[in-house]
């Protein structure tokens, strides 16, 4: 049974234009920098809230988080759900248009969300825009500059929200290369992705990045083959 989850500060009822869905666990080290790169965003006329989805933390995120209040809505699950799950929590939670995941030990540049807004509020055509990122040190120091669509990323992608719904969100048995599986399904229904060549992304390298489990990421590559028959 789905823990329940308990919203800790005002009740998400407004409908903005676009959602940031951040997902954090035990993450008190790095959350600060990405909430404040999200929350001094130069939005113009863009309506835009900040959902973190605290994934029962046993560290100080929480404190942190509480910081940014009430410019952050902040969801805490009772115990542990995982990465895709407090994902869906988080998009569920929203009735905007538009829904981005940023991760809690990533940050964005200041035109992160307008510049992905505006690509694809302009290319109706298109359901999803995804951008450009710098790879970069636990000092924040860039170490390359990255092609998304030669090596992609589980962030920086700016979703409709329907679509997301309409895939069935995240499949929550993919603890890793969830968002790998969800572009499958993203492909397989022909719904249409825009590249935006800029790096507006900031994809920190540390030593407790998920993907630098290799087994695990081996483990999840093999379950995405099984699923989809390939």
């Amino acid at each position: 049974m789905m823990a329940i989850n308990i919203m800790t500060n005002n009740t998400i009822n407004s409908r903005p234009d676009i959602s940031i869905i951040v997902a954090a666990r035990n993450e008190e080290k790095y959350v600060e920098r990405c909430l404040r790169s999200l929350t001094t965003q130069n939005l113009d006329n863009i309506s835009c809230q900040v959902v973190l989805v605290d994934d029962a933390s046993t560290d100080r995120t929480e404190e942190v988080v509480r910081k940014y209040f009430p410019e952050v809505f902040l969801i805490k699950n009772k115990k542990n759900l995982g990465l895709p799950q407090s994902l869906n929590i988080g998009i569920k939670s929203c009735s905007s248009q538009y829904v981005v995941r940023v991760d809690a030990d990533d940050f964005v540049d200041s035109n992160f969300i307008k510049f992905l807004y505006i690509m694809l509020s302009e290319n109706s055509e298109f359901q999803a825009v995804f951008c450009d990122y710098y790879l970069i040190n636990k000092d924040e120091k860039r170490i390359e500059r990255k092609d998304s669509s030669i090596n992609p990323i589980a962030c920086g992608i700016m979703f409709k929200r329907d679509v997301l719904i309409d895939l069935g969100l995240y499949d929550p048995e993919f603890l890793m290369r969830e968002e790998e599986e969800l572009m499958l399904r993203f492909d397989n229904n022909r719904y249409k992705k825009i590249h935006l060549p800029i790096p507006l992304y900031r994809y920190r390298m540390h030593d407790y990045n998920m993907t630098q489990n290799l087994n695990k990421m081996k483990k999840y590559k093999k379950k995405i083959k099984l699923k989809h028959n390939f």
